[in-house]
């Protein structure tokens, strides 16, 4: 809340920010985050306000790969150890096939493909609608489809606590609440009355709601209140 709140207060007049959380720079999100936060943040970065940028295979939650010795392709990282960058360069991973899909089977990549590929790929994850990648593809056509989401006010909602933070979007007469419980616990958000049409944890979650949002640990909630 307060990196949120730091940038948008600052912002000039009519200005339009971007935010990122992953790059070819950074340790990988799913590595950085606790375990299922990754769908916290997915949900964060593109409900607030401004450009959201994804670095690629987050939206799979690709973690840190680890390579020394001739593997090793960073110089950087060859020369101060702990630096390396070369974790979150591995292919990207489009398939259970050899190399993840990103290349022939008999071609050598740059870098070889992180260990997990065979299950965690675009392919699979296709298939799954919990998944982490249909959990973005829901939020992005949601925001597209969301005057509110896209361009609208922002502001923090005062049900926000030490665990959970609400806050609302809002354009002409729609109202968009956020809610991301970074909790281990259940929560319970008062944000007043409409209907969940997004969950980071249920696709198919769509109640209406009265008064009060209930969570689970570590779920986000996208709730229309008109």
């Amino acid at each position: 809340r307060a990196a949120v709140e730091s940038v948008l207060w600052n912002l000039p007049a009519e200005a339009w920010t971007n935010w990122t959380l992953g790059n070819h720079d950074e340790i990988r999100l799913a590595s950085r985050l606790p375990k299922g936060h990754e769908r916290i943040a997915a949900t964060l970065i593109v409900t607030l306000p401004g450009t959201p940028f994804l670095y690629y295979g987050d939206e799979l939650g690709m973690r840190e790969a680890v390579f020394t010795g001739v593997l090793s392709k960073d110089p950087w990282g060859n020369n101060v150890a702990g630096l390396s960058r070369d974790g979150a360069r591995t292919p990207m991973q489009w398939s259970p096939e050899p190399n993840g899909g990103f290349t022939r089977p008999e071609v050598e990549p740059w870098l070889p493909v992180s260990d997990p590929y065979p299950s965690n790929n675009v392919e699979t994850q296709l298939a799954d609608e919990r998944s982490l990648l249909n959990m973005y593809r829901r939020l992005i056509v949601l925001r597209k489809r969301s005057p509110a989401l896209r361009a609208g006010s922002f502001i923090s909602h005062p049900a926000s606590t030490a665990e959970v933070y609400v806050y609302q979007r809002e354009f002409d007469t729609e109202v968009m609440t956020v809610a991301l419980n970074f909790g281990n616990g259940p929560a319970t958000v008062t944000a007043g009355a409409g209907n969940v049409v997004f969950s980071s944890h249920d696709p198919q979650r769509d109640d209406q709601i009265t008064r009060d949002i209930e969570m689970s640990p570590g779920e986000a909630v996208i709730c229309r209140n008109s």
